[in-house]
C-alpha cells in the first residue's frame, strides 16, 4: 500500500514540477513513458500504470495553469500607483530587498536601510532605477530566471520609499524586541548570525561572513532549515515530556507551538516544509500507522506543492528538496558500509553520509542557479554542523534566562560566542585554500539533467551490486 501511495504522488509530483518550468509536449509523453516503465518494472499491474501516466499529465496542465497565471501577467511599473509588502525585507549592512505588490505587478527593490518597513506596509516608490528583466538577464541571467518565476516583472534600485499605510503588527514588535535582545547579549557578528538562526533575519549578516560560509558550503546553517527545525521538535517535544498530561494534549500543545513559531519568523518556505513534515510524522505516530520517513516526505511535498505549486520553480524549494532526497540516497546506498561500527565511529559515519549525500544532491543546482561550486562542502560540514545544536540550544537558553537572570544569561550567551568563534575560523580557514571555491561557472540546464541521471545510475549499480532491492528503502 505504501509503495502504491508512493508511485501515485511521485507522478503527480513530477507533472506539477514539469508544468511550472514550462518544458514541451515532447518532454512529458517522454516523463510520461518513463513512469510507466518504472511502475510496470515493479511488478503492478496496468491500471496503476494508467493511474501513474494520468497524473503525470493532469499534474502537468495544473502547473503549467499556475506558472501561466503568473507569467502572463501584463502590467507596467509607472502604470502602479502604490505597492504592497508581501514579505518582511532582507536586511543588509548598507541596504534592504524586498518584493512590493501593484495590481497585477510585483517588482524587487532594492532601498536604503533605514526605512523602517513591515510585510502588509503599503507604499509609494519614487525614483529610482528600473530595469526589466530582460535588461537583468544581460549581467544574471540565473537571477531574471528566479524573479520571471516569482511573477516580478523587474527591478528599482535606490527608490525614494513613502509609507502610507504602516501595518506594523504585534508580531513585528515582538520580532523587533527579540532582535533587541540578542543584540544586548552578543557582539557582532554573532548577533547577527544568532539572528539569522533562530529569527530567520539573515539579512543582517555581514557580506564577507555570507561569502565565507557560501564558499565553504555550509550557508545553510545561517537559515532556518530542517535541521533547525527538527531540533526545535526535539527539544520542545523533551520539555512537553515533563508535563503531566496524556499524549493527546501533549502532542496537540508541541504541533501549535511548532506553527506559532513557523509564524512568528515570517512562514519561511524551508521551515514551511519541515513543519509540514514533522505535523505528519508526529500525527502518524500518535494515529499508530507504521509509515516509512521518505513516505511522509513525499507526502509532504504532494500536499504543499498542491497548494502552492510555483513552490517548484523557487530554488530553495529545489535545494531542500535535492538535499533530503540526496541524504535518503546516500543513507540507503551505504547501510551495509561500516555496520559493525559503534558510537563515535557511527556518528561519524552518518555525519559523512550525510554531507556527502546533501553536498553531492545540491550541486548542480548550486552551480546552475548560482554559478558556485564548493569542493570543500563535505569537510566543513563535518567540522561545522555538530556545533549548531549547541548554539540553537544555548542561544534559546540564554535568550530566556536574560529575562530573569542577565548575569547568569551573558555566562552562556560567552558559551555561544566560542562555538560560533569555531565555526568562523573553521569556514575562513578552509577558503583560504586556493582551488576550493569557484564563482560565476557557466553549468548549462542539461548539464543538471546529465548530472542527476548519472547519479542515480551510479546509485542503482551500487545497489544491484549489494544485491538489494530499491523497495527496501520504504519499509
Amino acid at each position: 500500500m505504501r509503495i502504491f501511495l508512493l508511485v501515485l504522488l511521485a507522478a503527480w509530483v513530477a507533472g506539477i514540477s514539469l508544468g511550472v518550468w514550462g518544458v514541451e509536449w515532447m518532454v512529458i509523453l517522454i516523463v510520461a513513458a518513463a513512469m510507466a516503465l518504472w511502475i510496470w518494472k515493479m511488478q503492478f499491474d496496468y491500471q496503476l500504470v494508467m493511474a501513474g501516466v494520468m497524473l503525470v499529465l493532469m499534474g502537468f496542465v495544473y502547473g503549467s495553469w499556475s506558472n501561466g497565471e503568473i507569467m502572463g501577467r501584463e502590467c507596467s511599473y509607472r502604470a502602479a500607483t502604490s505597492w504592497m509588502m508581501i514579505e518582511n525585507p532582507n536586511i543588509k549592512e548598507d541596504r534592504q530587498q524586498f518584493i512590493g505588490e501593484g495590481g497585477d505587478c510585483a517588482v524587487y527593490v532594492t532601498a536604503a536601510r533605514y526605512y523602517e518597513l513591515n510585510r502588509g506596509d503599503e507604499i509609494i516608490l519614487r525614483g529610482g532605477k528600473y530595469q526589466n528583466l530582460d535588461e537583468v538577464a544581460e549581467y544574471s541571467s540565473g537571477f531574471a530566471d528566479y524573479l520571471r518565476k516569482k511573477g516580478v516583472i523587474g527591478t528599482v534600485r535606490w527608490p525614494e520609499v513613502e509609507i502610507i499605510n504602516d501595518k506594523r503588527s504585534r508580531l513585528a514588535e515582538w520580532r523587533r524586541g527579540l532582535a533587541d535582545r540578542v543584540e544586548k547579549l552578543w557582539p557582532e557578528p554573532d548577533a547577527s548570525i544568532i539572528q539569522a538562526m533562530v529569527m530567520a533575519e539573515k539579512g543582517t549578516i555581514p557580506d564577507g561572513i555570507t561569502r565565507q560560509f557560501r564558499a565553504a558550503g555550509v550557508s545553510h546553517v545561517l537559515a532556518i532549515s530542517g535541521l533547525h527545525i527538527s531540533l526545535l521538535v526535539g527539544v520542545l517535544a523533551g520539555l512537553l515530556y515533563l508535563l503531566p498530561v496524556t499524549p493527546w494534549p501533549r502532542t496537540v500543545f508541541l504541533l501549535v507551538l511548532l506553527w506559532l513559531y513557523v509564524l512568528f519568523i515570517g512562514v519561511q518556505a524551508s521551515a514551511l516544509r519541515a513543519a509540514t513534515f514533522w505535523t505528519i510524522y508526529i500525527l502518524a505516530l500518535r494515529f499508530k500507522m507504521l509509515v516509512s520517513l521518505p513516505t511522509v516526505v513525499m507526502l509532504t511535498v504532494s500536499i504543499l506543492m498542491t497548494i502552492r505549486p510555483e513552490l517548484a520553480g523557487q530554488v530553495g524549494w529545489q535545494l531542500s528538496i535535492s538535499a533530503v532526497a540526496g541524504i535518503f540516497g546516500a543513507l540507503f546506498v551505504t547501510g551495509r558500509i561500516g555496520h559493525e561500527l559503534n558510537g563515535f565511529g557511527q556518528w561519524l559515519k552518518s555525519l559523512i553520509v550525510v554531507s556527502l549525500g546533501a553536498a553531492l544532491a545540491t550541486a548542480p543546482l548550486a552551480a546552475y542557479h548560482f554559478g558556485n561550486v564548493s569542493l570543500i562542502g563535505v569537510a566543513a560540514n563535518i567540522l561545522v554542523v555538530p556545533v549548531v545544536p549547541m548554539v540553537l540550544i544555548l542561544s534559546i537558553i540564554s535568550l530566556v534566562l536574560s529575562v530573569f537572570m542577565m548575569p547568569l544569561a551573558l555566562m552562556m550567551a560567552w558559551t555561544v560566542h566560542v562555538f560560533m568563534g569555531w565555526m568562523i575560523l573553521v569556514t575562513g580557514w578552509l577558503t583560504i585554500i586556493p582551488g576550493v571555491y569557484f564563482e560565476e561557472v557557466k553549468f548549462p540546464l542539461w548539464g543538471v539533467g546529465v548530472y542527476y541521471g548519472g547519479l542515480i545510475l551510479g546509485m542503482m549499480a551500487i545497489v544491484k551490486w549489494q544485491k538489494r532491492n530499491w523497495r527496501e528503502i520504504w519499509g
